[in-house]
């Protein structure tokens, strides 16, 4: 699914906590710099706690500014 992203014009980032998850996200085939690591071990869906410290929100804003703004990619609209 990233590489199909990608070759789609796609920016693919990934956030994930410091558990095994941050394994599953070294593997993906990403950019330099689109696997953020947050520091914390939940014991509940990270969404939910990232949502209680306050950052999710600002991570979709960006998500979606960026959207927003970028023109689609060469070719995206064909597919």
């Amino acid at each position: 699914a990233v590489r199909q992203g990608r070759a789609r014009g796609a920016v693919i980032e990934v956030h994930c906590a410091a558990d095994e998850h941050f394994w599953h996200g070294l593997n993906l085939p990403l950019d330099d710099l689109r696997l953020t690591v947050h520091p914390l071990m939940p014991r509940r869906p990270f969404a939910k706690l990232l949502d209680k410290a306050k950052l999710l929100e600002p991570i979709l804003a960006d998500a979606l500014h960026r959207v927003l703004e970028d023109p689609p990619a060469a070719g995206a609209m064909e597919q």
